[in-house]
């Protein structure tokens, strides 16, 4: 091995008698973008080739972590794929003489940092810079009802037996809709199995209305894919009259139970404003279903590090009884009245 990488000897070289000058890559190079960076796209040096033996490249990943692939030709430009925060491992570049036998090999080292806090992202809509659910994808390809394939994920849109709403789409990372209780849409996302590990769901709205005279919208984790279904964690915030965020554990069985209203007492911190006039934000950090809810209100940023936001809701929910962890994996967000909305879910350590 060279300091700069693999080389072979020519093809050319004869026994171990003094043949064509060897093939020498070009120094190793790397690079490391921040948890939610895209990789750049590499294009390799010039290999030293005296002897003109090299006939064409190969390239080859070798991940250490995540499944990352590339795509290219040659020398590059070699573009990074299917790659998620914590990935890491190198990428490879072969030069090979007519036989394909190799010469020598230049390398490429990658890294992206895992999220904040050990967290692994399982919906992040940040880096989605434009989507139209009413005019792309869906059943028909056109926009509407069905699954829709945005930023790596599977939305499931439905209207709720309604005409669908006035607007939908994603604007930078924002969710934004325009609707009534009359032109509605449930967004569900499907985590797949989670009863293994704890996890932490982040949302938030603003500039909310209710011009309907109901609730603004709500969130559920829960085990089903059903509004109101059992086993469900849910928040309602934005209800018509109220300026309190509603929080319940939606049994399975013997009733749902009301609605409570997230405790006032201690006051400090446990105020809840208005949402049309305030940005608020919501966590459930979820474990086989158990959970824990928490709150802020003041800005719709989402956190990146998986921590409950800044006020406990004074409430704890367990898992009904039940004798085996529950995977609480459909993450949906019940569309009413008109609200921006931003979503995103964090994995914890298995």
């Amino acid at each position: 091995m060279s300091a700069y990488g693999d080389s072979f000897p020519g093809s050319n070289d004869g026994g171990g008698g003094g043949g064509g000058s060897p093939v020498t890559p070009p120094s190793p190079t790397s690079q490391s973008v921040a948890a939610g960076g895209s990789l750049s796209a590499k294009t390799f040096g010039a290999f030293t080739d005296s002897g003109g033996l090299i006939d064409n490249y190969v390239a080859a990943v070798t991940n250490a972590a995540g499944s990352a692939a590339v795509s290219g030709s040659g020398l590059g430009a070699y573009t990074f794929g299917s790659t998620a925060d914590g990935d890491s491992g190198t990428l490879s570049l072969t030069a090979r003489d007519a036989s394909n036998n190799p010469l020598a090999t230049a390398t490429h080292s990658f890294k992206i940092a895992a999220a904040s806090g050990g967290v692994t992202a399982m919906v992040d809509l940040s880096g989605v810079s434009s989507y139209n659910f009413l005019t792309t994808g869906g059943s028909g390809g056109s926009g509407g009802e069905g699954n829709h394939s945005v930023g790596g994920l599977t939305i499931a849109l439905d209207f709720r037996s309604t005409s669908g709403p006035d607007k939908l789409l994603i604007n930078n990372g924002v969710i934004e809709f325009e609707g009534s209780v009359t032109k509605r849409a449930l967004l569900t996302f499907d985590l797949g199995e989670v009863a293994s590990f704890m996890f932490t769901t982040y949302c938030s709205i603003e500039n909310a209305d209710r011009e309907s005279g109901g609730s603004v919208m709500a969130l559920y984790i829960g085990e089903n894919a059903t509004v109101n279904g059992g086993d469900q964690a849910q928040f309602l915030p934005g209800v018509f009259g109220l300026t309190n965020l509603l929080i319940r554990e939606n049994r399975t069985g013997g009733g749902s139970p009301s609605f409570a209203t997230v405790p006032s007492s201690p006051a400090s911190g446990r105020t809840v404003t208005d949402v049309t006039t305030t940005p608020t934000r919501m966590c459930c950090q979820m474990l086989g279903g158990a959970w824990q809810p928490s709150f802020d209100q003041g800005t719709a940023a989402l956190p990146t590090t998986g921590a409950p936001l800044g006020s406990l809701a004074g409430m704890y929910f367990g898992n009904n009884g039940a004798s085996a962890p529950e995977s609480r994996q459909y993450v949906m967000l019940n569309l009413i009245d008109d609200c921006d909305v931003r979503v995103a879910v964090y994995k914890g350590s298995s």
